[in-house]
C-alpha cells in the first residue's frame, strides 16, 4: 500500500469515526428530548394493549387451536361452496375466513399459515387467504368505532358490512383458477395440546403487543413534528389502525368523508397489523407482498363504497 493510499484510508477512518460520534450525540439528544413523550406513549400503549389486544387475542388463539383440531366448518355446505366456487379457494380455507373475520387479526393469518405448513393449501392461495382472513374484529368495528366514536353501533354494523363486501370483491378480483379437486379430509390435521397452545398464544400475544407499542410510540413522536392533524391522520392510516381511527374521528370533516377515511384504515389494517401477521408467515417463508396489494385494494374499495353509500345510509337511519 502506497503512502497516498494510507493517508486516504486514514482520512476515511477519521471521517467514519466523526460521523459515528455525531450520530451518537444526535441520538442521545433526540432520545433525551422526547424521552418523556416516549414514556407516556409506552404507558398508554400498554394500557390499550392490556384492555383491548390481550383480552381478545390470547383466548382466541387458544380457541382457534381447538376449533382447528375438532371443528369442521368446511363441512357446512353453504360456506364450502362459497369458498370453492366464488373465491376459488380450497374448502379448508373456511376455518381461516370464519375465525379471522369474526375474532379479528391476526387469528385468520395464523390459521392460514398453519393450513399451508400442514399441506391443506398451496403457497399462492395461502398468501391470498392470509389477507382475506385478516380483518378487524366485530367488537372493535361495531362497539369501538360505531358505538364509541360515532355514537351509534348501527354505523359500526354498516362499516363492518362494507369491509366484508370489499373483502369478497377483492378476493374475486385476485382469485386464481377454480379448485375442482376435493381436498382430502385428513390433510392438515391439527392436534391440540393445551400446554403448547397456551405457550404459543402467550408468545404471539406478547409479540403482537410489542409491534403495537412500537407503532404507537412512532405516531406519538410524529405528533411532536407534524402539527397538521390531517397529514398525521393519513400517515397513521398507513401505520397503525387504532391511532388512525382515533385521529380521523377527531378531524373537522363532513361525516361522510370521515367515515370513508376510517373505512380505508379498517380495510387496509396498517403496517403494524402487517408486521403482526409476519409473526406467523415468516417461519413458513410466505411472502407478504400479495398481502400488501390485496389489503390496499380492500382499503380503497371500503373507502369508495362508504363514500358512495353512507349518505343514503344516514338518510334511511
Amino acid at each position: 500500500m502506497t503512502h497516498k493510499e494510507e493517508k486516504r484510508d486514514k482520512a476515511k477512518g477519521t471521517l467514519a469515526t466523526l460521523c459515528s460520534i455525531a450520530l451518537l450525540c444526535l441520538a442521545v439528544y433526540f432520545a433525551t428530548g422526547i424521552s418523556g413523550r416516549i414514556t407516556e406513549a409506552v404507558i398508554e400503549g400498554m394500557r390499550i394493549g392490556a384492555l383491548t389486544v390481550l383480552p381478545s387475542t390470547f383466548p382466541f388463539m387458544i380457541i382457534s387451536d381447538l376449533y382447528c383440531a375438532y371443528g369442521y366448518p368446511e363441512r357446512i355446505r353453504l360456506l364450502g361452496k362459497y369458498t370453492k366456487r366464488v373465491l376459488h379457494l380450497p374448502e379448508k380455507s373456511v376455518r381461516a375466513l370464519l375465525l379471522g373475520n369474526l375474532a379479528g387479526f391476526p387469528i385468520g393469518a395464523k390459521i392460514a399459515a398453519e393450513l399451508y405448513t400442514g399441506g391443506g393449501i398451496d403457497k399462492e392461495n395461502a398468501e391470498k387467504l392470509i389477507a382475506y382472513s385478516n380483518n378487524p374484529s366485530i367488537p372493535f368495528v361495531v362497539a369501538c368505532v360505531g358505538g364509541t366514536l360515532f355514537g351509534d353501533i348501527k354505523i359500526g354494523v354498516f362499516l363492518l358490512i362494507i369491509i366484508y363486501i370489499s373483502t369478497i370483491i377483492t378476493a374475486i378480483i385476485y382469485r386464481g383458477q377454480r379448485i375442482d379437486v376435493q381436498t382430502p379430509a385428513d390433510i392438515s390435521k391439527h392436534t391440540f395440546s393445551f400446554v403448547s397452545s397456551v405457550k404459543g398464544a402467550g408468545f404471539s400475544s406478547i409479540s403482537i403487543l410489542s409491534f403495537i407499542l412500537t407503532f404507537y410510540v412512532l405516531i406519538s413522536v410524529l405528533r411532536l413534528y407534524i402539527e397538521n392533524e390531517y397529514i398525521l391522520s393519513l400517515i397513521a392510516s398507513i401505520l397503525e389502525l387504532a391511532s388512525a381511527v382515533a385521529l380521523t374521528s377527531s378531524l373537522t370533516l363532513p361525516i361522510t368523508l370521515k367515515a370513508a377515511l376510517i373505512a380505508f384504515a379498517l380495510g387496509f389494517g396498517g403496517i403494524s397489523v402487517m408486521m403482526q401477521t409476519a409473526i406467523f408467515t415468516s417461519p413458513s417463508s410466505l411472502s407478504l407482498l400479495p398481502y400488501l396489494k390485496i389489503k390496499l385494494t380492500e382499503g380503497l374499495l371500503s373507502a369508495t363504497f362508504t363514500f358512495l353509500t353512507f349518505p343514503l345510509f344516514c338518510y334511511l337511519l
